[in-house]
């Protein structure tokens, strides 16, 4: 849960363009085909139909209970379906390798919380009030 959340959270992507390969109709919209479409990623990640409490941290959304864990494509920072990013298991294994390596040597505290985000230009994550500050040291 913790890597699918940080993933949704902290994803560089912006978006994505896909051609319509055949006419088709979504939610009454005919897209001919050739029609170029752009998915805001910002919009989908913090969608509160898809993510209750979206904006916040919460690895436990993706336990098999839960219905974050039963989209086709929960964080979509790997893209999906044909255009699943090759690099994903490297990059899944390292995010738990650094996950590790830090709960091994480090003890963290949280100083100060900030629970509401903002994203801005679709380029990343800012606190909206303050900051959330967590200090760490060595064990």
């Amino acid at each position: 849960g913790w890597v699918m959340e940080t993933a949704r959270l902290a994803t560089h992507m912006i978006g994505s363009v896909r051609c319509v390969m055949s006419e088709m109709e979504i939610e009454g919209y005919k897209l001919p085909k050739g029609t170029l479409v752009y998915c805001a990623l910002p919009g989908l990640k913090y969608d509160e139909d898809n993510y209750e409490d979206a904006s916040q941290f919460n690895p436990r959304r993706y336990l098999p209970s839960e219905p974050a864990s039963r989209l086709m494509y929960p964080a979509l920072a790997w893209g999906g379906g044909v255009h699943l990013c090759k690099g994903k298991p490297f990059a899944v294994a390292e995010m738990k390798g650094v996950l590790q390596a830090c709960l091994e040597r480090l003890s963290f505290e949280i100083v100060s919380v900030s629970p509401h985000l903002d994203y801005m230009s679709g380029t990343g994550i800012l606190p909206r009030k303050g900051k959330t500050i967590v200090r760490y040291t060595k064990k």
